[in-house]
Formats: C-alpha cells, structure tokens, sequence
C-alpha cells in the first residue's frame, strides 16, 4: 500500500505544480524535487524491506570488523562494492546509514539520466517506478550502483571526441567493480557507426526468431561466463514472456509506427540500440532468469524512449495517448504490487 501512496502522491504534488503554472516535463527543479523524495523513500526503509538486504546487513557488520584483504577472500561481492562498504562502516556504524548513502549514490543516476535526455520529467519518473526500475533499488544494491555508474557516463558516449570515448570505458569498468554484468555496456559505441533503417531492424528482429529457436545452448555459454555456479537454474514460470512481448511491442511502435520520432537523431539512436539489444537478451532470459539481469540495463531505455515518442505525435493523439498510457501503467503497477515478490511490507527504519 505505501508504494501505491507514494505514486500517487507524486502525482498529486505533479498536478500542484501543474496548477500554479510549472512546467513540469522539463523543469529541473521539479524533478529534483521528485528524485529526493524517491530517495527519501529509499534511504529512510528499516533494514529488512528488500529481499536481498539480509545479506547486505551480513555483509555490512563484516565490513565492519574484517580488514579489506578478508572480504577480498571470503565474499563473492566485486571489489568496488567491498571497498565502498568498508569506507562507509568506517565512518557510519550504523546499517541504516550505510543504506541511506546507497541510495543517495544510486538515484543520482537516474536524475542526471532523466534531467539530460527526457523530454517529459513526470512520464519518465511515472515509468521509472511503474516499471519496477525503482523497487528493485530495494534489494539489488550492487547492480544499481553500476547502473547509476553508467547513467552518468552517458554524456560520455554521446561526445565524439576519442579522449571522450576513452573516459567513457573508464566509466564502464568502474561501473563493473559493482556489478561486472555492467561491461555489456561497452557495446553500446559500436551504435555510433551504425545507421538505422527499419528494414535492417526488421531483419534483426528475424534473426532474434532463430535465437528463440536456438537460445537453449546459448543461454548455457552465456551463463558458464557470468555466473557458472547457476548453470543449472533454469525459468519455468513463463514471467518473462510478458517483458519479451512488451519490448516487441515497444520496438514495433518507435521504429515502424511512428514516423516522426527520428530513431538516428542524436542520443536516440543509443537508446534505439537498446532497446533492439534488451530483445535477443530477453529471448534467453526467458528460460534462464538470471540473464534478465543484463536486459535491465537495457531497458533503460524505455523511460527516455516512450516519453520522448509520445511528445513528438500530433496534440490530437497525445490527448487520447496519455490517458491510455497512465491508467494502463498505474493498473499495471497495483498488480505487480500484489503478485511480484520483489515488492516487500515497507516501514521506517
């Protein structure tokens, strides 16, 4: 209940400042104004709400009494994340200021993200959190503080000087000593060189039936490279099926159906390379989860590329678009609420 109390007192605060004049879709302000909130929101949770975060409690009290060369040895973490937490319990002895600090770092991120790219602030934010993007900085602390690495390194990748790119894989590689599932970003300056028609995302999308078909050994090869030890788990619930579609669908209406939305323009054809690369990714993931951990990067993308898809349509469609588009993603967020684990009984501190 309080993650429904939180969308919609966001949007109410949104309609505030709607009525006393506020541009709200692109004024930093507002939208920090919205991001410190979120963060309160994160930062101010009692220790359990997460469903990861017992072992982030373990590893905190660790950090705590271990030197650095003992986490090093005994906890599977990347170096990045041992030597972050270490810092902090040096300074803050109390876990829940080590949270607090975890989420100031990671939703700094999302706001530079959304503030430099977005053309619609509250779209973005309303898809940030109906999307689940926001719980999952709940419990995957690791991956959302490389995320927020890479977030910020956008800029990087949009410049086109060398020295630009360089620092850009800096940015990378740091975002790994966090989560190492980030170095599939390093994919993305390949995009630079690549111009999109729809007749070669067409052939791609074709290429990605035959993945369907063939994704059984791949997902192994895959999986033995990352996380050898969940080799052997597979995903037999069906859940990702729903995200394989939604990307479909998604792909079909910013590259084929709405031709004003200019998919090489600048820092979209980034995003456009994205999405096309969260599909193959999700075709594995279909059967084997864990691989869903590297389509959420890419997904990223969706709180940038449907606001700005939406704003370049005619004002005659956006007035029928945007109400379909908030009662469909807020009917969308109470059931995920009410049937995704990773949707835990919040409390203070």
């Amino acid at each position: 209940m309080e993650y429904i109390i939180l969308l919609l007192s966001l949007t109410l605060l949104s309609l505030i400042f709607k009525i006393f004049g506020i541009n709200i879709k692109n004024n930093k302000q507002y939208l920090l104004i919205i991001v410190i909130i979120l963060t309160l929101f994160l930062g101010l949770r009692g220790p359990k709400v997460g469903l990861d975060m017992i072992n982030y409690y373990k590893f905190f009290v660790a950090a705590k009494n271990s030197t650095i060369e003992y986490l090093y040895f005994h906890y599977d973490f990347e170096l990045g994340f041992k030597m972050l937490t270490k810092f902090i319990s040096f300074i803050f002895y109390d876990f829940r200021f080590y949270v607090f600090i975890i989420s100031i770092l990671s939703m700094i991120g999302i706001y530079n993200f959304i503030k430099n790219y977005s053309k619609d602030y509250f779209a973005s934010v309303f898809l940030f959190i109906t999307f689940n993007y926001f719980v999952y900085y709940t419990c995957t602390l690791r991956q959302c503080l490389a995320i927020s690495v890479l977030l910020c390194a956008f800029p990087l990748l949009l410049a086109k000087d060398r020295k630009s790119l360089l620092w850009y894989i800096t940015m990378v590689m740091i975002a790994s000593l966090f989560h190492k599932t980030s170095l599939v970003f390093l994919i993305l300056p390949v995009f630079k060189h690549i111009k999109f028609t729809t007749n070669k995302i067409f052939r791609f999308m074709s290429l990605c039936i035959v993945l369907f078909i063939i994704k059984n050994p791949i997902l192994n090869i895959i999986t033995e490279l990352i996380y050898s030890q969940y080799l052997d788990y597979r995903d037999t619930s069906g859940s990702g099926y729903t995200m394989l579609l939604l990307i479909f669908l998604i792909i079909v209406g910013v590259c084929f159906i709405n031709k004003k939305f200019d998919i090489n323009k600048n820092s979209n054809k980034y995003f456009v390379g994205m999405l096309l690369l969260a599909l193959p990714f999700q075709i594995l993931s279909t059967t084997q989860g864990l691989v869903a951990r590297i389509v959420l990067y890419f997904t990223y993308s969706f709180i940038i590329l449907i606001p700005n898809n939406l704003e370049v349509l005619d004002l005659k469609y956006r007035k029928f678009m945007y109400p379909i588009f908030y009662i469909s993603l807020f009917l969308f967020y109470i059931y995920q609420i009410f049937t995704n684990s990773v949707y835990v009984n919040y409390t203070l501190f």
